[in-house]
């Protein structure tokens, strides 16, 4: 191995370590952070530089660590349904608006008879609101599903949608609709189960979320 290739080696452990620090998901910094201690550590050895290597090695130890509360901890999760002049529900969507501008270009509240809300209960926390409408008799069209960023891991998202795919199928729907604008929105939805169709919008059947 080069002195070139080790000095690069060290060169992407640093560039991976900083862009992890841009990351507002929790799950995401910790696998990001993982990657760039565990190349990082890797240089240290390459360099004999020890102190380098056992520093992030304990980073790596202590990524995997928390990684692993995170997926196997046991989380209660509650959807409350609210009305949408709730205060509280309107205080949440004006604080994080510039993020739900963000993951849902466009997005604005218009109250509406047909339209349910709900809170999504993290542990008593309030770490989302999930937000959608019938479209016909068979389709329920998701106009908000959004989740605060320390929170933003799959976890919410396989609890709201098979909540939602047991709620309205006994009431007969059959499938949920959704239309994302952001190719990371729309790929967190293929993660749950979405097909994109020939129109651009994202559809799955409830069945398959139960």
């Amino acid at each position: 191995m080069t002195p070139t290739l080790i000095e690069w080696i060290g060169y992407c452990a640093s560039a991976i370590v900083a862009i992890s620090m841009f990351l507002t998901s929790i799950v995401r910094l910790r696998w990001v952070n993982l990657v760039g201690a565990a190349l990082f550590a890797f240089y240290g050895m390459m360099i004999d530089s020890w102190p380098v290597a056992l520093l992030n090695a304990v980073i790596v130890c202590t990524d995997v660590y928390y990684l692993l509360r995170i997926y196997t901890h046991v989380d209660a999760f509650e959807m409350l349904e609210v009305q949408q002049s709730n205060p509280y529900i309107l205080r949440f969507l004006a604080y994080y608006k510039n993020d739900i501008e963000h993951h849902n270009p466009g997005f604005a509240l218009q109250p509406s008879s047909d339209i349910y809300t709900y809170m999504v209960l993290r542990n008593m926390v309030m770490v989302g609101v999930f937000i959608a409408r019938p479209v016909d008799k068979h389709s329920i069209d998701v106009l908000l599903d959004y989740v605060t960023p320390d929170y933003r891991d799959f976890k919410n998202g396989r609890f709201v949608y098979m909540w939602v795919a047991n709620k309205y199928k006994q009431l007969g729907y059959t499938h949920i609709v959704a239309t994302s604008p952001n190719p990371y929105h729309t790929q967190y939805l293929r993660n749950m189960g979405f097909e994109v169709l020939p129109s651009g919008q994202l559809s799955v059947e409830m069945t398959t979320l139960i």
